[in-house]
């Protein structure tokens, strides 16, 4: 499902088959290994896995949903490759009190140019039009300005801070609890 940003630059789709290398490009950056839980590559077999169990998997029994934030050009197949701007991740999906955490990874070339935002504004919508969810919320790094500035400037409020959190390398970081009411 497609879902267009109020100024139709924007939207979101399910992951395909065709976006293994760009996951794999993603999760292998030794940048991912800094700011998420994983601490070993994944090969292209599991990723293929990992794309056909999603097409498969149902949010709401699974408790994570993976989405691919495209960028509308004029001109251009909007599911090709040449438009991803990044990935939007819901997971540890809690039906009864209808929340999920979420991730959000933008492309390096369009870092910095307000796409974040767009991207993580829409995903709000998404998930509260769409998945019908009360609240998102999210972990970042103390050290992680720009995620910090991001969720901040999407509407999302810090509510916790996790003293010597993550380990990186031989530095403790700390992480702050940021939530959304949707």
């Amino acid at each position: 499902m497609n879902i267009k940003a109020s100024s139709n630059d924007i939207f979101l789709r399910a992951i395909e088959p065709e976006d293994e290398n760009f996951l794999y490009s993603i999760e292998n950056r030794e940048e991912s290994f800094l700011v998420g839980e994983n601490r070993i590559p994944f090969s292209h077999d599991y990723l293929q896995r990992f794309i056909y169990a999603s097409l498969q998997d149902n949010f709401f029994s699974s408790g994570q949903l993976r989405l691919v934030a495209c960028r509308v050009e004029q001109g251009k197949n909007d599911t090709g490759t040449e438009n991803i701007l990044g990935i939007i991740d819901y997971f540890n999906y809690e039906a009864f009190h209808r929340r999920a955490e979420v991730g959000i990874v933008v492309c390096s070339a369009y870092r910095g140019q307000g796409w974040g935002e767009k991207i993580l504004e829409l995903a709000c919508r998404y998930a509260k039009n769409c998945l019908n969810l009360h609240q998102l919320y999210a972990e970042v790094g103390q050290d992680n300005t720009p995620s910090l500035a991001l969720f901040e400037k999407a509407g999302f409020v810090r509510c916790a801070l996790r003293k010597d959190w993550i380990l990186r390398g031989e530095v403790w970081t700390d992480v702050s609890g940021w939530q959304k009411i949707l």
